[in-house]
């Protein structure tokens, strides 16, 4: 006869198999390099309906229209697939900061205005697009497969305000010229630092920091951009 307590036993084997194959499932492949990484966070940014975008700028102005009289100091907003940005902008103009909300649906874009608050159509050539630099198929999230370079990676970095998540750290160089046109020249050319966190288990691309030295300090900048609340939308519609 099996003594009483051999039922037990074997639950708790069995229990410790089943835990130990959804460590295993849910932990990343070891031998992923940072190109297959970063490959596979572009594919996911592809499929997500939407997701929550800050990007902050730091140092050297960077103006949103071509006659250089507004800088984007920080963007926070929603991106809505494929081709939609409702956010707040922080803008410094001449002698004033102020906020203005900006909606993006294709190539056209309002924007509140400095002093009345109005929503009003900007020009086509005004300038900065969010809805360009976001878009999954060939915006940021898709150039980070194509204009990298000299790769390092790090399998267990944190963010300060994730802690204890263990993230994917990818190092890198980044080409300027595509972002610079995608951007509408408010980042680049010239190449720049990029740092990548992304999860080692979802491979969300949760923050991307790209620093620009161009050759003098007073024209260093330095762009972190945040993404979080993934597959979350909200309706985005023209103002008017």
């Amino acid at each position: 006869m099996r003594p009483h307590w051999y039922p037990i036993l074997l639950l708790l084997f069995l229990s410790a198999i089943s835990l130990s194959l959804v460590a295993c499932s849910a932990n990343p492949s070891p031998e992923l390099s940072p190109q297959e990484i970063l490959e596979r966070s572009a594919e996911r940014m592809q499929t997500l309906k939407g997701f929550q975008v800050s990007i902050n700028r730091s140092g050297a102005p960077a103006f949103l229209d071509y006659g250089q009289t507004l800088s984007l100091s920080r963007l926070d907003g929603y991106y809505v697939a494929p081709d939609r940005v409702q956010a707040n902008v922080r803008v410094i103009a001449p002698g004033i900061v102020v906020v203005v909300d900006v909606i993006s649906i294709g190539s056209i874009q309002w924007q509140t205005h400095v002093i009345t608050g109005q929503w009003e159509q900007l020009p086509e050539d005004w300038g900065f697009n969010p809805a360009t630099l976001l878009e999954a198929e060939s915006g940021l999230p898709a150039i980070l497969i194509t204009d990298l370079s000299d790769l390092q990676l790090s399998a267990d970095a944190e963010l300060d305000e994730m802690p204890g998540k263990k993230l994917f750290l990818i190092k890198g160089m980044l080409a300027g010229e595509t972002l610079y046109n995608l951007s509408n020249g408010m980042i680049g050319p010239d190449e720049m630092d990029a740092q990548i966190w992304i999860d080692p288990v979802t491979y969300d691309l949760q923050r991307a920091i790209l620093s620009e030295h161009p050759g003098t300090a007073d024209a260093e900048r330095i762009w972190q951009i945040d993404f979080w609340d993934f597959d979350q939308v909200i309706d985005i519609q023209p103002p008017l």
